[in-house]
Protein backbone atom coordinates (compact mmCIF):
# COMPACT_ATOMS: atom_id res chain seq x y z
CA UNK A 1 0.00 0.00 0.00
CA UNK A 2 1.28 3.35 -1.09
CA UNK A 3 0.62 6.92 -0.11
CA UNK A 4 1.59 10.14 -1.79
CA UNK A 5 0.75 13.82 -1.10
CA UNK A 6 -2.59 13.77 -2.57
CA UNK A 7 -4.49 10.77 -1.65
CA UNK A 8 -4.77 7.59 0.04
CA UNK A 9 -5.41 3.98 -1.02
CA UNK A 10 -7.86 1.52 1.52
CA UNK A 11 -8.68 -1.80 0.78
CA UNK A 12 -12.53 -2.23 2.03
CA UNK A 13 -15.04 -5.57 1.32
CA UNK A 14 -18.53 -4.48 0.55
CA UNK A 15 -22.28 -6.03 1.58
CA UNK A 16 -21.26 -9.14 -1.08
CA UNK A 17 -17.93 -9.48 -0.16
CA UNK A 18 -15.73 -8.41 -3.55
CA UNK A 19 -12.76 -6.63 -2.76
CA UNK A 20 -13.07 -2.55 -2.60
CA UNK A 21 -9.67 -0.37 -3.79
CA UNK A 22 -10.68 3.22 -2.43
CA UNK A 23 -8.70 6.33 -3.25
CA UNK A 24 -9.52 9.21 -1.51
CA UNK A 25 -9.21 12.63 -2.50
CA UNK A 26 -10.06 16.21 -1.21
CA UNK A 27 -10.46 19.94 -1.63
CA UNK A 28 -11.10 22.70 -0.55
CA UNK A 29 -13.20 25.25 -2.63
CA UNK A 30 -13.28 28.78 -2.35
CA UNK A 31 -14.48 31.66 -4.74
CA UNK A 32 -12.38 34.09 -3.25
CA UNK A 33 -9.76 31.99 -3.62
CA UNK A 34 -7.25 31.22 -7.12
CA UNK A 35 -7.43 27.75 -6.84
CA UNK A 36 -8.55 24.65 -4.99
CA UNK A 37 -6.58 23.90 -1.98
CA UNK A 38 -6.04 20.52 -1.29
CA UNK A 39 -6.45 18.65 2.39
CA UNK A 40 -4.59 15.38 3.68
CA UNK A 41 -6.99 12.64 4.03
CA UNK A 42 -5.41 10.06 6.52
CA UNK A 43 -6.57 6.33 6.99
CA UNK A 44 -5.76 6.82 10.76
CA UNK A 45 -7.84 10.17 11.16
CA UNK A 46 -11.75 10.83 11.72
CA UNK A 47 -12.00 12.15 7.78
CA UNK A 48 -11.91 8.63 6.32
CA UNK A 49 -14.80 7.54 8.50
CA UNK A 50 -16.28 11.11 7.49
CA UNK A 51 -16.13 10.00 3.82
CA UNK A 52 -17.17 6.41 4.23
CA UNK A 53 -20.38 7.98 5.79
CA UNK A 54 -20.68 10.06 3.35
CA UNK A 55 -20.71 7.64 0.11
CA UNK A 56 -23.25 5.32 2.35
CA UNK A 57 -25.39 8.47 2.90
CA UNK A 58 -24.89 9.67 -1.40
CA UNK A 59 -25.65 5.94 -2.10
CA UNK A 60 -28.74 5.40 -0.24
CA UNK A 61 -30.23 9.15 -0.86
CA UNK A 62 -33.46 8.12 -2.23
CA UNK A 63 -34.26 11.51 -3.88
CA UNK A 64 -31.86 11.12 -6.80
CA UNK A 65 -32.27 11.87 -10.98
CA UNK A 66 -30.55 9.59 -13.85
CA UNK A 67 -28.36 11.31 -16.22
CA UNK A 68 -25.95 11.08 -19.29
CA UNK A 69 -22.73 12.90 -20.08
CA UNK A 70 -24.09 15.28 -22.84
CA UNK A 71 -20.82 14.35 -25.38
CA UNK A 72 -17.57 12.13 -25.04
CA UNK A 73 -15.61 15.47 -25.02
CA UNK A 74 -16.59 16.05 -21.58
CA UNK A 75 -13.91 16.48 -19.04
CA UNK A 76 -15.21 14.55 -16.40
CA UNK A 77 -15.87 11.80 -18.98
CA UNK A 78 -12.28 11.54 -20.04
CA UNK A 79 -11.20 11.27 -16.97
CA UNK A 80 -13.55 8.40 -15.92
CA UNK A 81 -11.95 6.66 -19.33
CA UNK A 82 -8.60 7.07 -18.44
CA UNK A 83 -9.32 5.71 -14.48
CA UNK A 84 -10.76 2.45 -15.63
CA UNK A 85 -8.36 1.87 -18.63
CA UNK A 86 -5.50 2.13 -15.79
CA UNK A 87 -7.23 0.97 -12.67
CA UNK A 88 -4.98 -2.40 -12.58
CA UNK A 89 -1.94 -0.33 -13.31
CA UNK A 90 0.98 0.39 -10.62
CA UNK A 91 0.35 4.31 -11.56
CA UNK A 92 -3.73 4.60 -10.67
CA UNK A 93 -2.61 6.43 -7.57
CA UNK A 94 -0.46 8.98 -9.65
CA UNK A 95 -2.94 9.17 -12.43
CA UNK A 96 -6.08 9.66 -9.59
CA UNK A 97 -4.32 12.78 -8.33
CA UNK A 98 -3.88 14.15 -11.23
CA UNK A 99 -7.54 14.13 -12.39
CA UNK A 100 -9.31 15.55 -9.39
CA UNK A 101 -6.92 18.49 -9.39
CA UNK A 102 -8.42 18.68 -12.62
CA UNK A 103 -12.30 18.33 -11.31
CA UNK A 104 -11.37 20.46 -8.60
CA UNK A 105 -10.21 22.99 -10.88
CA UNK A 106 -13.37 22.93 -13.25
CA UNK A 107 -15.72 22.67 -9.94
CA UNK A 108 -13.75 26.31 -8.92
CA UNK A 109 -14.45 27.58 -12.79
CA UNK A 110 -17.91 26.77 -12.66
CA UNK A 111 -18.58 28.43 -9.50
CA UNK A 112 -17.02 31.59 -10.61
CA UNK A 113 -18.81 31.57 -13.58
CA UNK A 114 -22.35 31.21 -12.01
CA UNK A 115 -21.94 33.96 -9.37
CA UNK A 116 -20.24 36.05 -12.25
CA UNK A 117 -23.41 34.93 -15.02
CA UNK A 118 -26.25 35.40 -12.15
CA UNK A 119 -25.14 38.36 -9.76
CA UNK A 120 -29.12 38.27 -8.54
CA UNK A 121 -28.98 34.56 -7.18
CA UNK A 122 -27.45 33.34 -4.23
CA UNK A 123 -24.04 32.37 -4.92
CA UNK A 124 -22.39 28.47 -4.27
CA UNK A 125 -21.22 28.64 -1.09
CA UNK A 126 -17.76 27.53 -0.07
CA UNK A 127 -17.02 24.24 0.42
CA UNK A 128 -15.06 20.64 0.03
CA UNK A 129 -15.29 18.76 -3.17
CA UNK A 130 -14.51 14.83 -1.91
CA UNK A 131 -13.84 12.54 -4.65
CA UNK A 132 -13.65 8.72 -4.25
CA UNK A 133 -13.09 6.01 -6.44
CA UNK A 134 -13.77 2.35 -6.00
CA UNK A 135 -12.84 -0.72 -7.80
CA UNK A 136 -15.27 -3.45 -7.51
CA UNK A 137 -13.95 -6.95 -9.47
CA UNK A 138 -13.54 -5.32 -12.98
CA UNK A 139 -16.17 -2.38 -12.49
CA UNK A 140 -15.37 1.50 -11.38
CA UNK A 141 -17.36 3.55 -8.95
CA UNK A 142 -16.32 7.32 -8.62
CA UNK A 143 -18.52 9.68 -6.34
CA UNK A 144 -18.01 13.65 -6.64
CA UNK A 145 -19.54 15.26 -3.48
CA UNK A 146 -19.88 18.65 -2.59
CA UNK A 147 -20.01 19.99 0.70
CA UNK A 148 -21.06 22.99 1.74
CA UNK A 149 -19.00 24.84 5.00
CA UNK A 150 -21.33 25.44 8.04
CA UNK A 151 -20.45 27.75 10.93
CA UNK A 152 -20.35 26.83 14.17
CA UNK A 153 -19.78 28.01 17.95
CA UNK A 154 -16.73 26.09 19.56
CA UNK A 155 -17.82 24.82 22.87
CA UNK A 156 -14.68 25.11 24.30
CA UNK A 157 -13.35 28.72 23.43
CA UNK A 158 -16.82 29.72 22.21
CA UNK A 159 -15.39 30.86 19.46
CA UNK A 160 -17.31 30.89 15.73
CA UNK A 161 -15.42 28.39 13.65
CA UNK A 162 -16.05 26.85 10.15
CA UNK A 163 -15.98 23.14 8.75
CA UNK A 164 -17.84 20.29 7.26
CA UNK A 165 -21.49 19.16 9.43
CA UNK A 166 -21.27 16.01 9.92
CA UNK A 167 -25.14 14.72 10.33
CA UNK A 168 -27.12 17.32 7.82
CA UNK A 169 -24.70 18.33 5.33
CA UNK A 170 -25.83 20.85 1.93
CA UNK A 171 -24.86 17.85 -0.61
CA UNK A 172 -24.49 17.59 -3.81
CA UNK A 173 -23.27 14.42 -5.19
CA UNK A 174 -22.23 12.48 -8.39
CA UNK A 175 -21.62 8.82 -8.35
CA UNK A 176 -21.01 7.34 -11.24
CA UNK A 177 -21.10 3.52 -12.30
CA UNK A 178 -18.55 2.12 -14.80
CA UNK A 179 -19.65 -1.47 -16.11
CA UNK A 180 -17.77 -3.27 -19.24
CA UNK A 181 -20.12 -5.14 -21.18
CA UNK A 182 -19.51 -8.67 -22.64
CA UNK A 183 -18.87 -6.43 -26.10
CA UNK A 184 -15.93 -4.30 -24.53
CA UNK A 185 -18.09 -1.64 -24.43
CA UNK A 186 -18.57 0.27 -21.29
CA UNK A 187 -21.60 1.27 -19.63
CA UNK A 188 -22.18 4.46 -17.64
CA UNK A 189 -24.74 4.78 -15.05
CA UNK A 190 -24.66 8.80 -13.29
CA UNK A 191 -26.96 9.32 -10.73
CA UNK A 192 -26.79 13.33 -9.30
CA UNK A 193 -28.27 14.07 -5.51
CA UNK A 194 -28.75 17.59 -4.86
CA UNK A 195 -30.32 18.28 -0.92
CA UNK A 196 -31.62 21.71 -2.50
CA UNK A 197 -35.43 21.47 -3.25
CA UNK A 198 -33.82 21.52 -7.64
CA UNK A 199 -30.52 20.44 -8.64
CA UNK A 200 -28.48 23.16 -9.42
CA UNK A 201 -27.83 23.85 -13.01
CA UNK A 202 -24.12 25.03 -12.13
CA UNK A 203 -23.66 21.68 -10.89
CA UNK A 204 -24.67 19.35 -13.92
CA UNK A 205 -24.63 21.37 -16.63
CA UNK A 206 -21.62 23.98 -16.26
CA UNK A 207 -19.24 21.25 -13.96
CA UNK A 208 -20.48 17.88 -14.90
CA UNK A 209 -21.41 18.31 -18.21
CA UNK A 210 -24.31 15.69 -18.07
CA UNK A 211 -28.51 15.49 -19.38
CA UNK A 212 -31.38 14.45 -17.90
CA UNK A 213 -32.19 10.65 -19.17
CA UNK A 214 -35.89 11.51 -18.67
CA UNK A 215 -37.13 14.73 -18.56
CA UNK A 216 -39.19 16.74 -15.71
CA UNK A 217 -42.27 16.39 -17.89
CA UNK A 218 -41.80 12.85 -18.71
CA UNK A 219 -41.10 12.47 -14.93
CA UNK A 220 -43.96 14.40 -13.82
CA UNK A 221 -46.48 12.61 -16.18
CA UNK A 222 -44.86 8.91 -14.59
CA UNK A 223 -44.55 9.22 -11.17
CA UNK A 224 -48.34 11.00 -10.60
CA UNK A 225 -49.44 8.16 -13.08
CA UNK A 226 -47.52 5.25 -10.75
CA UNK A 227 -48.56 6.41 -7.41
CA UNK A 228 -51.87 7.38 -7.96
CA UNK A 229 -51.98 3.49 -9.31
CA UNK A 230 -50.78 2.29 -5.94
CA UNK A 231 -53.29 4.29 -4.11
CA UNK A 232 -55.83 3.18 -6.55
CA UNK A 233 -55.23 -0.50 -6.58
CA UNK A 234 -54.57 -0.42 -2.83
CA UNK A 235 -57.90 1.65 -1.45
CA UNK A 236 -60.57 2.38 -4.46
CA UNK A 237 -62.28 -0.80 -4.13
CA UNK A 238 -61.59 -1.71 -0.39
CA UNK A 239 -61.49 2.04 1.20
CA UNK A 240 -63.26 4.92 -1.04
CA UNK A 241 -63.19 7.19 1.41
CA UNK A 242 -59.63 6.58 2.20
CA UNK A 243 -58.54 6.60 -1.70
CA UNK A 244 -60.33 9.89 -2.17
CA UNK A 245 -58.62 11.61 0.72
CA UNK A 246 -55.03 9.97 -0.53
CA UNK A 247 -55.50 10.88 -3.94
CA UNK A 248 -56.57 14.30 -2.81
CA UNK A 249 -53.42 14.61 -0.70
CA UNK A 250 -51.25 13.74 -4.02
CA UNK A 251 -53.49 15.95 -6.19
CA UNK A 252 -52.29 18.70 -3.96
CA UNK A 253 -48.69 17.73 -3.77
CA UNK A 254 -48.65 18.21 -7.42
CA UNK A 255 -50.25 21.21 -7.42
CA UNK A 256 -48.39 23.12 -4.83
CA UNK A 257 -44.84 22.13 -5.06
CA UNK A 258 -42.73 23.19 -7.83
CA UNK A 259 -40.28 20.16 -7.08
CA UNK A 260 -40.85 16.54 -6.33
CA UNK A 261 -38.47 14.50 -3.69
CA UNK A 262 -39.33 11.08 -2.99
CA UNK A 263 -39.54 11.32 1.19
CA UNK A 264 -41.09 14.67 0.99
CA UNK A 265 -43.88 13.75 -1.21
CA UNK A 266 -44.61 10.34 0.95
CA UNK A 267 -44.80 12.48 4.21
CA UNK A 268 -46.99 15.28 2.43
CA UNK A 269 -49.67 12.74 1.16
CA UNK A 270 -49.30 10.35 3.71
CA UNK A 271 -48.15 12.38 6.89
CA UNK A 272 -49.98 10.93 9.91
CA UNK A 273 -52.82 10.30 7.97
CA UNK A 274 -55.00 7.99 10.11
CA UNK A 275 -56.95 5.67 7.83
CA UNK A 276 -60.85 5.47 8.03
CA UNK A 277 -60.69 1.55 7.67
CA UNK A 278 -58.65 -0.55 10.36
CA UNK A 279 -58.22 -3.38 8.12
CA UNK A 280 -55.97 -1.74 5.75
CA UNK A 281 -52.71 -1.16 6.85
CA UNK A 282 -51.07 2.62 5.80
CA UNK A 283 -47.31 1.82 5.81
CA UNK A 284 -47.89 -1.38 3.36
CA UNK A 285 -49.34 1.50 1.03
CA UNK A 286 -46.45 3.47 1.67
CA UNK A 287 -43.84 1.33 1.16
CA UNK A 288 -45.33 0.24 -1.97
CA UNK A 289 -44.88 3.65 -3.03
CA UNK A 290 -41.32 3.96 -1.87
CA UNK A 291 -40.66 0.97 -3.85
CA UNK A 292 -41.87 2.46 -7.12
CA UNK A 293 -37.85 4.65 -6.72
CA UNK A 294 -35.85 0.93 -7.46
CA UNK A 295 -37.96 -0.01 -10.31
CA UNK A 296 -36.75 3.26 -11.85
CA UNK A 297 -40.53 4.33 -13.68
CA UNK A 298 -39.15 7.77 -12.58
CA UNK A 299 -36.07 9.81 -10.94
CA UNK A 300 -36.99 11.09 -7.55
CA UNK A 301 -35.77 14.08 -7.83
CA UNK A 302 -37.02 16.54 -10.25
CA UNK A 303 -38.90 19.89 -11.18
CA UNK A 304 -42.77 19.05 -11.38
CA UNK A 305 -44.35 20.40 -14.78
CA UNK A 306 -47.72 20.57 -13.49
CA UNK A 307 -49.48 21.13 -16.78
CA UNK A 308 -48.66 18.12 -17.92
CA UNK A 309 -51.02 16.39 -15.62
CA UNK A 310 -53.56 19.42 -15.03
CA UNK A 311 -56.76 17.56 -16.82
CA UNK A 312 -55.79 15.00 -14.01
CA UNK A 313 -56.33 17.18 -11.36
CA UNK A 314 -60.24 17.17 -12.25
CA UNK A 315 -62.59 14.35 -11.13
CA UNK A 316 -66.44 14.32 -12.00
CA UNK A 317 -68.50 11.90 -10.13
CA UNK A 318 -71.87 11.02 -10.88
CA UNK A 319 -74.66 11.43 -8.17
CA UNK A 320 -77.97 10.77 -10.24
CA UNK A 321 -78.54 10.70 -13.95
CA UNK A 322 -79.26 14.41 -13.64
CA UNK A 323 -76.65 15.89 -11.54
CA UNK A 324 -72.41 15.52 -11.47
CA UNK A 325 -70.19 16.94 -8.99
CA UNK A 326 -66.57 18.17 -10.47
CA UNK A 327 -63.65 19.11 -8.71
CA UNK A 328 -61.17 20.83 -10.02
CA UNK A 329 -57.99 19.77 -8.15
CA UNK A 330 -56.80 19.64 -4.62
CA UNK A 331 -59.72 20.26 -1.73
CA UNK A 332 -57.70 21.69 0.99
CA UNK A 333 -59.74 19.98 4.30
CA UNK A 334 -61.62 18.05 1.96
CA UNK A 335 -63.64 15.54 4.92
CA UNK A 336 -65.38 19.13 6.28
CA UNK A 337 -65.94 20.18 2.59
CA UNK A 338 -68.28 17.60 1.38
CA UNK A 339 -69.11 14.52 2.98
CA UNK A 340 -71.83 11.24 2.94
CA UNK A 341 -74.71 11.33 5.55
CA UNK A 342 -78.00 9.72 5.79
CA UNK A 343 -80.93 11.84 6.49
CA UNK A 344 -83.67 11.61 9.24
CA UNK A 345 -85.20 9.17 6.48
CA UNK A 346 -83.23 6.75 6.06
CA UNK A 347 -81.72 8.43 2.90
CA UNK A 348 -78.12 8.70 1.16
CA UNK A 349 -77.29 12.23 0.69
CA UNK A 350 -74.21 14.70 0.39
CA UNK A 351 -73.62 17.67 2.49
CA UNK A 352 -71.38 20.09 0.57
CA UNK A 353 -69.93 23.00 2.85
CA UNK A 354 -71.10 26.12 0.73
CA UNK A 355 -69.13 29.59 0.65
CA UNK A 356 -71.03 31.19 -1.93
CA UNK A 357 -73.81 32.82 -0.16
CA UNK A 358 -75.76 33.26 -4.14
CA UNK A 359 -75.18 29.54 -4.81
CA UNK A 360 -76.41 28.92 -1.01
CA UNK A 361 -79.91 30.39 -1.82
CA UNK A 362 -80.24 28.72 -5.07
CA UNK A 363 -80.88 25.89 -3.28
CA UNK A 364 -82.45 27.15 0.26
CA UNK A 365 -86.12 25.39 -0.63
CA UNK A 366 -88.43 25.76 1.92
CA UNK A 367 -88.44 22.65 4.35
CA UNK A 368 -92.79 22.86 4.74
CA UNK A 369 -92.83 22.43 0.33
CA UNK A 370 -89.84 19.70 0.51
CA UNK A 371 -92.05 17.48 3.21
CA UNK A 372 -95.95 17.83 1.00
CA UNK A 373 -93.34 16.85 -2.32
CA UNK A 374 -92.72 13.60 -0.48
Amino acid sequence: MTQNQHSEEVQQVDAVGKKVNLLTNLYNIDREQDAPIHREVNKNDDAQSYVDKLINDSQENPNKRFYHFTSDSSPIYSSIISFFTQKNEGSIETLFNFECKKIADRLLRAEKNTADTYPGIRPPKRGSLITTMEQIDSDLRLTIAKIETEEFLDDIDLKLLSGLPYNKKALKTAIINVTLLEDDELHIDITVTDTNSTISKYWTTDFLEVTEVVGDAKNTLNSFTEIEKVISKSLKTKSPADYTELRNNLVGYFKTQSSFQLENMIEYVFGDYQIENEDIKIDDIRGKVKDLATKQKFDTHFDIISKEIKARFRRTYKVTNDIEIRTNGHIEGLKHMIHSAVNAKGEKVLEIKIEDEKIFQQFNFDKKTEENID
